[in-house]
């Protein structure tokens, strides 16, 4: 049988769960205090002042970019992230690697690599199906890509090759594979 609290029972109940929300947050902070590298800050940014936090950013003991992340859509999730690495040779922080989430399902489906700083190589998966079915690689980031390999029918085998060509872009399907049983 339901019967009704009295306003000390219900102080009391406040008490405990505000004391149980105190205790996770104060657990949340400690794993994050722990598994931060020693040394490395993070700094947090409402870049846009909707008054909610949209950028992220972590960098190592020698204040060098470790990790970038961005809300761009604004919708409270992270959308963009960059991750940097040392370069030996300036002692600099180096963009290794972009993540975004361009049709905002919260699924990252595009990632850009670099090589020295300019991009090498895009993935994307087109469909939004977690597998990547485009591949656009780059020799000059200035440039069209070098090539393109595209998954046009999305079964996981790249059935069409794009080479940049100074006259123009030449399309051609990929060479046939033994799965496809020699349909391109």
């Amino acid at each position: 049988m339901l019967r009704r609290m009295t306003q000390q029972e219900i102080g009391t109940t406040r008490k405990k769960v505000s004391l149980i929300i105190l205790g996770a947050l104060i657990v949340a902070a400690v794993i994050v205090f722990v598994a931060m590298p020693k040394g490395a800050k993070s700094l947090v940014d409402d870049t846009n002042g909707d008054g909610k936090a949209d950028l992220w950013a972590w960098t190592d003991e020698e204040g060098r970019m470790t990790r970038l992340e961005k809300d761009r859509s604004g919708d409270g999730n992270v959308d963009w992230r960059e991750l940097f690495s040392l370069d030996e040779a300036t002692g600099a922080e180096r963009r290794e690697k972009i993540e975004s989430d361009t049709n905002n399902d919260g699924r990252f489906d595009t990632t850009m690599f670099f090589v020295a700083g300019k991009v090498s190589r895009i993935e994307h998966d087109r469909n939004a199906d977690g597998k990547i079915d485009m591949n656009m690689y780059y020799d000059d980031p200035n440039r069209p890509p070098a090539r393109t390999e595209r998954d046009e029918d999305f079964d996981g085998e790249f059935e069409w090759q794009t080479t940049r060509q100074e006259k123009g872009p030449e399309t051609k399907p990929a060479q046939a594979s033994p799965k496809s049983g020699g349909k391109s």
